[in-house]
């Protein structure tokens, strides 16, 4: 063996060299591998393929640690300068291309690169494959089953069972466009609602479901930040902003176990990025009010109410730009590269060496904190101050999302709870939604017509009533109790 093939790394000497997620990595190995194994003889795919198509599914994240912007092209210039020991040249740079060619979208030079590259038709068939296995976990749960491979005519149908917060099935078939140009067979997957796992179990490390939260919300940050860019649908807004609640919900509830790593600067981030689309956020809210039922009709019937609207609109319109900027600047990018560091260099390296802790006791006990945060800030919802009130709506969120985030071992009572303390949330958003209105009334023009400002008028009289119940129930001694002991 020539000198230069000895100096050459083996595949398990690269994933330890380089780091990344070994469990995504094995879990994408395995699903492409049953794909490959399923499909491999009807496509006419040599079986000489699978040893290649595995060492790219495992080496396919190891770019990772030189940042996650061009993390492909590391990846294949790390395959490409440093393995692979037992590989041919001409297959060490298939494998190497097949890992640039498996993120969905590149930049313009990646493009331009990816062109020259995919004349191998070896290095598209392994990049086919793995771009439908790296889909499948595409928020790195390691929860998807393929249940079936079945061939109908000139299409594979691939039955996907994972759990139901999964949005993995889609973004499989988003990651199959290069398969349907590669293949004279297509691929159509499509969700098994037969029973998954639960994401998140008692005994699980704490690490492990801190991270698995973390990449299902960081996920849905980033799928609707692309929408709220666009502006074309203004619930993309509204998602993106309580993914990021939720984002910083996880990292504090799990601040310790993660004092460690960046996640401290990653919630101050989150947190400035949402006090940045509010205002953007309470014009659609002013908006959909305006045009809704209780005021849509009579709105429309005089030309000072639609004067009044369009002027609403047009302010919306301008504030677009805000959104465009927060969403699609360096700032959100740097964002997303340090929430990108956090899961796939800093988490599995903690879960290499930190002890497993105990699931249930800091989920009981995050639970427990946040439920008295609540009481104890129960007086602000008689406040005037509209900041002081919001101060025990935040309260109130972080006792919902610790319910939700918990609920599958936590059992009905969590949930109940997230139900209750998401009920006080919505009546003090009410209250707030309205006083705004008017606030708004009274500093901009035109002046709107005299129905709009006595129905907000009730409708704020309305939200005070309806939190003062949703109060009783949320913290009925009994309830709080039961759920406050739960084995």
């Amino acid at each position: 063996m020539p000198p230069a093939q000895r100096s050459r790394l083996s595949v398990e000497e690269l994933c330890a060299k380089h780091g990344g997620e070994k469990a995504h990595a094995d879990h994408v190995a395995a699903l492409a591998l049953q794909l490959f194994d399923a499909t491999a003889a009807d496509l006419g795919v040599p079986v000489d393929d699978r040893p290649l198509l595995e060492a790219a599914c495992r080496l396919h994240e190891i770019g990772f640690g030189a940042g996650s912007r061009r993390h492909a092209w590391a990846g294949c210039e790390t395959v490409r300068r440093e393995g692979l020991s037992g590989f041919p040249d001409s297959a060490r740079r298939d494998v190497a291309a097949a890992i640039f060619l498996h993120p969905l979208q590149m930049g313009p030079a990646d493009r331009r690169l990816a062109r020259r590259l995919r004349a191998s038709p070896r290095a598209r068939r392994l990049a086919a494959y793995l771009r439908v296995a790296d889909g499948l976990d595409a928020v790195h749960l390691q929860d998807a089953t393929i249940r079936s491979v079945r061939r109908k005519g000139r299409t594979f149908s691939l039955h996907v069972a994972c759990h139901e917060r999964s949005p993995q099935p889609g973004a499989a078939d988003r990651k199959a466009d290069l398969w349907r140009t590669v293949f004279p067979v297509g691929l159509e997957i499509e969700r098994d609602h037969r029973a998954s796992g639960p994401l998140l179990a008692e005994d699980l490390p704490v690490i492990e479901a801190a991270r698995r939260l973390l990449y299902l919300e960081f996920h849905g940050l980033v799928a609707n930040a692309g929408a709220a860019r666009i502006g074309a649908d203004p619930e993309a807004l509204h998602a993106t902003r309580i993914c990021a609640r939720r984002l910083r919900a996880v990292l504090r509830v799990f601040r310790k176990p993660l004092r460690a790593t960046g996640a401290a600067r990653v919630r101050r981030d989150l947190r400035r990025l949402a006090a940045a689309l509010g205002e953007v956020r309470d014009l659609d809210v002013w908006i959909d009010l305006l045009t809704g039922r209780t005021f849509g009709p009579h709105v429309a019937a005089n030309a000072r109410g639609r004067h009044f609207v369009d002027h609403q609109v047009g302010l919306r319109r301008l504030q677009q730009a805000t959104v465009r900027r927060h969403l699609g600047g360096a700032s959100f990018l740097a964002l997303q590269a340090r929430v990108g560091r956090l899961l796939r260099v800093e988490l599995p390296r903690l879960l290499e060496y930190a002890p497993a802790g105990s699931l249930g006791e800091l989920a009981r006990r995050a639970l427990d904190r946040a439920i008295q945060d609540a009481l104890d800030r129960a007086e602000l919802r008689h406040a005037r101050s509209l900041i002081k009130q919001h101060r025990l709506r935040r309260a109130l969120r972080r006792v919902r999302f610790t319910a939700e985030f918990f609920r599958e071992f936590l059992g009905p009572a969590a949930a109940e709870l997230a139900g209750r303390a998401h009920a006080v949330e919505r009546s003090l958003g009410r209250v707030r939604d309205s006083a705004l209105a008017l606030e708004r009334i009274r500093r901009e023009g035109p002046a709107p017509p005299q129905i709009i400002v006595r129905g907000l008028d009730r409708r704020r009289a309305d939200a005070v009533a309806g939190l003062r119940r949703a109060w009783r129930r949320f913290a009925q001694p009994r309830f709080l109790d039961r759920v406050r002991h739960l084995p």
